[in-house]
Formats: structure tokens, sequence, C-alpha cells
């Protein structure tokens, strides 16, 4: 019996498989896409329609096959999409180009296109690959975001000249109002001086309250302009010794404004801000605390801070008549008071020069008090300079570090 022989050939498709493998990964990838992907061919036939393009068109797999391009492309576009379909077709890719569809139902949408064409071994034409993104929530985002861009410029505009209106009005206000004021002033002043021998005491009395409240009214005056101009100050920063800037404070209002207070000035750490600025905060709290606990029997004025998680806090307290926790809202608005004119002076304006203040420094102003029992002011201020001993330091050293 003859023997039988065997033949084997025997061939490494390892790499075939690998291949084959990844097109079916990229052909789930672009089937599960979210962007519209599709073939046609070079007369518009659709051949291939993706999970993306079912979701922005609205039309399924089944009709899409029987569908051309033009189903989805706006009337009014079809000789500008004819055009860019000769440029693809001649081999052009077509990246990233601004354009609108239309829907199953009708919707026209913002898309962005990208195209380039697929050839076989011969660089034959088999079809035209379509990648578009549906762009419409942008497009009317972008829209949206210039609209308010153009509003916003023109409320600019519009702010600058109200600025500028009330800048030429507060000259005015200056010049027109204490004009008048200090004729009023000086007239009343002559008849006192010439004809006071021969005037009736309720007269007298009546001339006195002309000048004091012509004096008020000029001092009305000078706050709201102040107010006024804060908006518009650049802030001048600089290492602040808030100790010496305090007692420096005090020196300027007199001695007879407190010769009666017992103030205690702790060590309190220097501040970052603007000079003047914040003197005229330590003078405006550091008169409402004088001025609303003089009444007591031994007054007694504290300047002090304290450190809340890295931020330092400073505060003035009083043991004056307080107020009631109930109107702290009330407190730095204009005109605001929580006591009568007949018991205390005042414009209604210095705590809100205060609270502009210190929120052009980007910091934070509030009040604590009970009625009676006095009340603390606190503040604080973006940007202290925090170390060790800072009143030891000299401002160059400051702000060197």
């Amino acid at each position: 019996m003859a023997a039988l022989k065997w033949f084997a050939n025997a061939r490494d498709i390892t790499e075939l498989k690998q291949v084959e493998q990844i097109k079916n990964y990229l052909s789930t990838v672009v089937k599960q896409s979210n962007d519209a992907i599709y073939l046609h061919n070079d007369e518009g036939k659709i051949i291939s329609w993706n999970q993306g393009a079912e979701r922005i068109y609205g039309y399924s797999e089944r009709e899409a096959m029987d569908m051309k391009l033009w189903n989805i492309i706006p009337q009014h576009l079809f000789q500008e999409t004819q055009i860019v379909i000769q440029r693809i077709v001649k081999g052009e890719r077509i990246d990233s180009l601004e354009t609108k569809r239309i829907t199953k139902h009708g919707r026209v949408i913002d898309v962005l296109f990208s195209a380039s064409v697929l050839t076989d071994s011969d660089n034959n034409l088999k079809s035209i690959a379509i990648t578009e993104r549906d762009i419409t929530e942008r497009k009317l985002a972008d829209e949206e975001i210039d609209r308010l861009n153009t509003n916003l410029l023109n409320n600019v505009e519009q702010l600058e000249l109200a600025n500028k209106e009330l800048e030429s009005f507060s000259y005015s206000v200056s010049h027109d109002l204490r004009a008048p004021l200090r004729a009023l002033n000086g007239y009343a002043q002559i008849v006192e001086e010439e004809y006071g021998d021969h005037l009736h005491d309720d007269v007298i009395i009546l001339f006195g309250n002309i000048k004091r409240n012509s004096h008020k009214m000029g001092n009305l005056i000078d706050d709201l302009l102040e107010f006024s101009r804060l908006g518009k100050k650049t802030l001048k920063k600089s290492a602040v010794n808030m100790k010496e800037l305090a007692e420096f404070a005090l020196d300027e209002m007199g001695k007879s404004v407190h010769d009666r207070a017992e103030i205690n000035i702790e060590n309190i750490p220097y501040a970052h801000a603007d000079y003047s600025l914040i003197k005229q905060v330590l003078v405006n709290l550091l008169s409402n605390a004088l001025k609303y606990s003089r009444k007591v029997a031994h007054p007694k004025i504290e300047i002090g801070h304290y450190l809340d998680n890295g931020e330092v806090v400073y505060f003035i307290k009083d043991n004056g008549v307080g107020f009631s926790m109930e109107y702290k809202n009330k407190l730095f608005g204009v005109f605001h008071r929580l006591h009568s004119e007949k018991e205390f002076e005042g414009t209604g304006v210095g705590l809100a020069i205060v609270a502009r203040i210190i929120d052009k420094h980007g910091g934070r102003i509030w009040a604590e008090a009970e009625v009676n029992k006095g009340a603390t002011f606190y503040f604080s201020l973006a940007g202290e300079i925090m170390l060790n001993d800072l009143r030891n330091e000299t401002d160059a050293e400051l702000t060197n570090s």
C-alpha cells in the first residue's frame, strides 16, 4: 500500500485580523458619533448615514438611503453647495465651513461642515465623506453675547455721559449753593453786629438759627460732593500705620471734642490702603463714637483689631447710646439716621461715605450694638500687609515685602 503524503500551507493573518478589528472599531465610532457623518456619491445620493445624522436631521437611516443631499440643503443654498461639491470632487478638502442645513421638520440649523473625497485604488471617485456638527445653540449663544456686549458698550457710554453730567452738576451745586449760603450767613452776621443792640432777643435767636442752618447746609453739600466723587477716585495704596493714623485723626478733630473720653488705641496692624481715604474712615467712625457717647458719664472709646481666618478686622467700640439691631440695614445709607437731629447733629452721609470707601478697597463693614450699651463698628480691607512686627518696619521695607 502506497504511503499517504500530506501537504500544508499556512499564512500568518494576525496583522489582517488586527486591521479588521480596527476597521470595526472605527466603524462603531463613526456610527455612534454625535456629529452627523454620512457618505454620498457624485450625484448626491446618500449611501451611508450614522446615528448623529439621525439625531440632528430627524431622518432614520432607512429614510436617508432613499434621499439625496439636496433634501437637507436649504433651497437658497443649492447653487453655493454645488460649487462646494465641485471643489471637493477636484480633491479639495473642506474643513470647518459654517453653513446651514434643514431638518426633516423644516427647521433651519447652523452646522460646521467638513468634507473630503474617498477614492479606490485607481484613484477613482467612490464617494464624498461629510461631517457636520450642529452649532445652532453655539451661534445663538454667540449672538446673545454680541448683543449683551453691544448693550454693555452702550450702557458704559451712557454711564460715562451720566458721570460727566454728574461731575458738572457737582461743580454747579458747589458753586451755586455755596454762594447764597455764604451771603445768607454774612447778612445775618452783619445784622447782628450792626443792629444787635436794637433787636429783640427772639430776633437774635432767629438770626442764630439762620447762621447755624446755613453752616449745616454747607456741611451737607461738602458731604454729598465727597460721596459723589468717591466713585471715580483712584486708589493710591501704600503701607498705612493705622495706630498713628488713628492718633492723628483724633488730634485733627481737636482736644475739645474728646477731652472727656477715655480713648484706648491698641497696637493695631498696618494696612495696605489709600492713606487719605482710610483717614476719612477713621475720622468719621471716631466722630460718631465720640458723638454718640458724649452723654454718658464716662465715655470710653476702644480702637483695636482681631484676626478672622487670616483676615485683619479693625474695630472702633464705644459705650454710648447704641442702637437697635433691627435697623442695622439702614446704617450705611445716605440720609438714614437712627437718632433724631435734636439729639445728635449730623448730615446723615458720614457712614455712607465710610461704606463706599471700604467697598472700593474690596473690604467689608458692619456693626453690632445694643440700645444704651454702646456700638462697635467693624471693617476689613482687602490686601492688608501681615508681618510679625509691622510697627517696627519702615514703609519702604513693607512695600518691598
